[in-house]
């Protein structure tokens, strides 16, 4: 990355998060991976159909996210989203985590998962079901704070149980969170360690009104996916799950 970017590895991938400096403090864009040329140009015709403006072509961006080929285009709320194939792998490479950490859950499952907040479900289904083609895991009622619950689609496009959850939420952000899996639950144990000593509001009735930890929910196992995890606000707002052992 430059100075105003960054980008992280999890796995054999060149990079599967970026950070880059701006004002929103938010999600920037997501990116999904199709299997070859021909999947990517069904993905584009598929889009087009549903009247979606669709970019092609744009070989300094591709050069940028470090794959063969993409497009980009808006979800109906104005999301930025890239579907790309030909990722760059550098499986001489190794992850080696200064933290530590066995590593994480990716490759067919992907980088992990973000919960999504829209102004308008059926929109969104809409468009993350019948034009992306995203399958629907489950429908549970979050509590998304201690006077607010709403209703959130879990959908999949591929092994794990969600790829996104989306909420019709009056969320700050556009992001609730995203979710890191770790391949063990001691590496699930460190992280947390590591976390509860960074400052930050914590909302966790069982942790009070502290500000010594930035640890926004403890450890416990979710419902639907069965995942071991805890919750820990970032410096951006937005909250990042950290877990292990999901379905």
């Amino acid at each position: 990355g430059s100075d105003d970017s960054a980008q992280y590895r999890m796995d054999s991938r060149s990079w599967r998060i970026g950070v880059q400096k701006g004002e929103a403090d938010d999600i920037a864009f997501a990116g999904y991976e199709v299997a070859n040329p021909l999947a990517l140009q069904q993905m584009t015709a598929r889009l087009r159909q549903a009247g979606v403006q669709v970019k092609t072509g744009d070989t300094e961006l591709a050069e940028k996210r470090d794959v063969m080929e993409l497009i980009s285009f808006e979800d109906p709320f104005g999301m930025p989203l890239e579907i790309y194939y030909g990722a760059t792998d550098y499986f001489e490479r190794p992850l080696v985590s200064g933290t530590g950490i066995t590593g994480f859950l990716t490759g067919a499952h992907g980088a992990g998962h973000y919960l999504y907040a829209v102004p308008n479900i059926e929109e969104a289904l809409a468009f993350y079901t019948g034009v992306l083609g995203f399958q629907m895991s489950d429908v549970i009622d979050i509590a998304m704070g201690p006077d607010f619950t709403a209703r959130g689609y879990f959908l999949h496009c591929n092994g794990r149980h969600h790829t996104i959850a989306i909420a019709e939420a009056p969320l700050p952000k556009r992001i609730h969170h995203f979710l890191l899996q770790a391949l063990t639950l001691d590496d699930v144990g460190h992280a947390y360690d590591r976390l509860d000593g960074i400052g930050g509001k914590t909302t966790d009735s069982n942790l009070g009104d502290s500000t010594s930890s930035c640890i926004t929910a403890t450890i416990g196992r979710h419902v639907n996916d069965h995942m071991v995890s805890f919750y820990a606000q970032t410096p951006s707002g937005f909250e990042l799950e950290f877990g292990w052992g999901a379905r």
